[in-house]
Formats: C-alpha cells, structure tokens, sequence
C-alpha cells in the first residue's frame, strides 16, 4: 500500500517553488520568454484595437448573383471578337504607338501604310464586335469569382476596337459615307458602356477611355460640313438613350469590394501583399502580427460604407471631401444611428487606414476613379450641348448666339454642369472662330473654356465654322 501512495505538496514545497521562481536567475528569463510569446498577441491587439467594423457595406449576396444569359451579354462576341483581333505589333508591318496615334490624331489621310493595313486586317474582328455593341447587357465576370488575378485580357482588348474605329471612320467620312460612319461611331460609344457596366474600377476606367476615344471621334464627325441637322439631331437622340446603359457609379465600388474580399479569401494577406508588391518580406506570421487581413477588411468596411452613401449623389448634393488620407466623405450623420449602425467620421476612418499596411496602398486614389466617372458626364453633357449647336448650325448658317437658342428645337433643356452646384449649367460661347462649349471641370472654377490643360482646366470642345465642302454630297 506504501508504493501506491501519493505524497501531496506540503507547505515547505509550495516554499521551495516560489523561491525558484522568485530567483531573478529564473524570474528574470521566464519574463523574457513569456513576454517574446505574447508580444505578437499583443502587437496584433493593438494594432486592432479602436477599429470600428460596421459590417458588410451592403448586400453582397444579392449582388453577386447578377447573372445575364448568353444571348443578351454583349461580351460573348466581345470574347470571340478578341480572339481574332490582331494588336498592332503582330500585324503584318509591325506598328508602334506613335503610327496609330497619329492617324487617331489626323485621320485616314495621314495614316502610315502599316496602319492602313493593320485596320484592314482586323475588319473581320471589328465586325464580330459590332454584332456586340447591339447589345444592352454586358458582364464579363462572374462577380463570385472575381478577385484580384483576373488579368481582364478582353476588356483590355476593347480599347484596340476603339482606336481601330475612330481610324476606319475618318476614312468612312473622308469618302462621304457619313452615315456609316455614325453607325461605328455610335457601336464605339455603346462599347463605352458596357465596358465596366458591371464590372471592377480597372473595368470602368478602360470604359471610361473608351468613352473618350468615342466622343472625340463623334466630335470630329459633327465638324463635317455635309452633315444635315436632321442627322446631327438623330445622333444627339441616340447618344441621350444609349447613355442610359451607364450603370450607377456604386456598381463599380460594390463589385471592387467583392474582388478584394475574394482575393483575401483566396489568398491570404502575404500572397495579396507580393500581388500588390506591398511589404513582401513580412511573412505571413508577420502580416497577422500587423492584424492583417482582418484588420483591411474592417477599414474597407468602414471606407465602402462611406463612398456608397455618397457615389451615387450629383456631385454638388454630396458631403464635403476629407482631404485625408484615402479621400472619404464628412457625413453629417457620423455617429451612432437610430438603426444601431454606426457611421464613422473621417477621422476614424484615416486612423484606421494609418493602421492597416494593405489598406495604404489598395485604398489610397480610389476616389479619383470616382472623380473620373464625373469628368466622363461632363464630357457627355458637353457633346451633346455641341452636338445641339452644330445642328442649330446647319439649319441656320450660323453658331447660336447663346445656349439657349437651341432649346426645344435640340434639346429639352441645356445640360447641367456636374462639376457645377446643381443649377449651373454647360457653359457656351460663340467667337468670330467658332463656338466653345465647357464644364468647368474638377477643380470647380471656370477658366473660360481654356480646356487643354487635362488635370485642371475646363472639360469641352471647341468648333471652327464649317467650311462648306461643294464636291462631296451627304450620304441620305
């Protein structure tokens, strides 16, 4: 019975054990151990602590289960159509982007032989994205897919059918088949739209370049003298319907979030920082030690919240813009809300950034992309007041005095200025030259249609009068 016997600790054991434990030989090390144990806990706590999470933004399932069939989505001979399109340094005389700019610039005429060949070679592609731009529908990926290794190789692609447009329709208008011309000019602007219609910010930006590509192209196009009012009034009809294809700027925000989270889900913190070249030597204990991802998931929480209450507002009806770090809007509702919700200033949300290593470099710009959608409407708002002077033109001999004379005749109304306080309007003004027609751009300040400086300047166009050309006569 002795053996089985189980001596309990006595109170001199209990002695002997503080007094080793008390030793600073002992004491001193164990301290150290424990607190190179805990310090990356402790690190990481710190890093997250003070963090509000509001939660999802907004309802992800439901937005990603946006679907459009095959027969509707302009995309399917969008993909068929890249697949035969042949970049300008394959083509059969290897071109360089100076070539197609040039002839982009000057038209047909001025075309290099090499690019005169290389917009041969691609009608066929051309064609088969014609057949495309019919559509009203386009979605090139499916949004629960969707992250940040998508490479968007047909998206990219459209700006070639763009720049291979507006070359083939100076030829077309050269020749006098201005009718045709409008038909690539306006699959062109269509194209504009579905690109990013529901897709990522990189999407809608391509869509964005695209629009400019078009436009610049319509606004030469207006310039020929051939040209009837009946024509023009007819291209302003369907430029004001196809723009309703634009989706709200929201899609762009919501779809960019579903990415992001995808990528974290799919990759993890380390793999998506070395993806984005952000602190690749960190590790991936070292990203967790810094609170990551979680800690980039709750400041774009609190970044998306912000931006999709506003995006989707006229420019003027919006918050005022923080001049922080990421770009967020003042909210006057920031604070606790009635429905339980809370609405974090931009203080909160700048602190939050400052916190997360992921979050400085994916969010950081992401509201010029949304200045860049409002830039796009005063381009469109701009056109079409342009558009209304030149038919007024046409019938009339003459520019309009002011911009009011083509109202009701070619317009409802003359557009707003989106960059204005929500009453002005377009601006307009006929010289001995010509005529010019402006917004007063990002910057908020009118310089009197000085529209060549592309940062801060007025956003518009500027027309000559026509010079009546007696030997070619419009195409009906």
């Amino acid at each position: 019975m002795d053996q089985d016997r189980v001596d309990l600790p006595t109170e001199n054991n209990r002695r002997s054990w503080l007094a080793i434990l008390l030793n600073p030989y002992v004491a001193i090390p164990v301290l150290v151990v424990c607190l190179l144990l805990s310090a990356p806990i402790l690190f990481r706590a710190y890093k997250i602590a003070g963090v509000i999470d509001p939660g999802t933004p907004f309802d992800v399932e439901e937005f990603v289960s946006y679907t459009v069939p095959d027969a509707e989505n302009a995309f399917v001979e969008y993909r068929r159509a890249s697949s035969m399109l042949i970049p300008w340094l394959i083509s059969s005389d290897k071109l360089d982007s100076d070539e197609v700019e040039t002839a982009m610039e000057r038209g047909w005429g001025d075309a290099s032989e090499a690019v005169r060949q290389w917009v041969v070679e691609n009608r066929p592609a051309l064609d088969e994205w014609k057949l495309g731009t019919a559509k009203d529908k386009a979605l090139y990926i499916d949004p629960r897919s969707v992250d940040f290794a998508e490479m968007l190789e047909v998206t990219q692609n459209l700006r070639a059918f763009g720049r291979l447009v507006k070359i083939e329709t100076s030829r077309l208008e050269g020749e006098g088949h201005l009718d045709e011309a409008w038909e690539w000019h306006r699959a062109a602007f269509r194209c504009s739209r579905h690109t990013g219609q529901f897709g990522t910010m990189t999407e809608r930006l391509v869509g964005i370049v695209m629009h400019t590509i078009a436009i610049d192209g319509i606004s030469r196009w207006s310039g020929e003298p051939n040209l009837t009012s009946s024509q023009l009034k007819r291209a302003i009809e369907q430029l004001q319907a196809d723009y309703e294809l634009t989706a709200l700027t929201s899609n762009m925000f919501k779809m960019d979030y579903v990415s992001q989270i995808n990528s974290i889900k799919n990759y993890g913190a380390q793999e998506l920082a070395e993806f984005m070249d952000l602190s690749p030597n960190l590790g991936a204990f070292g990203m967790w030690v810094f609170g990551e991802p979680d800690l980039y998931q709750m400041v774009l929480n609190l970044a998306m919240d912000n931006w999709l209450s506003q995006v989707d507002k006229p420019f003027a009806e919006r918050a005022p813009l923080d001049s922080g770090t990421i770009g967020v809007y003042d909210r006057a509702d920031a604070g606790p809300t009635i429905s339980g919700r809370y609405v974090a200033t931009p203080d909160e949300i700048n602190h939050a950034v400052g916190k997360s290593l992921l979050a400085r470099s994916l969010l950081s710009g992401v509201y010029r992309v949304d200045e860049s959608v409002v830039r796009e409407r005063a381009r469109q708002r701009t056109l079409l007041l342009a558009l209304a002077a030149q038919a007024y033109q046409r019938d009339h001999n003459e520019f309009p005095a002011t911009a009011n004379a083509v109202v009701a005749e070619y317009l409802d109304r003359i557009p707003t200025d989106p960059f204005g306080d929500g009453i002005e309007t377009i601006q307009y003004r006929r010289d001995e030259q010509g005529c010019t027609v402006w917004s007063t751009g990002p910057n908020q300040l009118d310089d009197g249609g000085k529209i060549n400086d592309a940062e801060n300047g007025d956003i518009g166009f500027q027309f000559s009068r026509p010079k009546i050309d007696t030997e070619t006569e419009a195409v009906p």
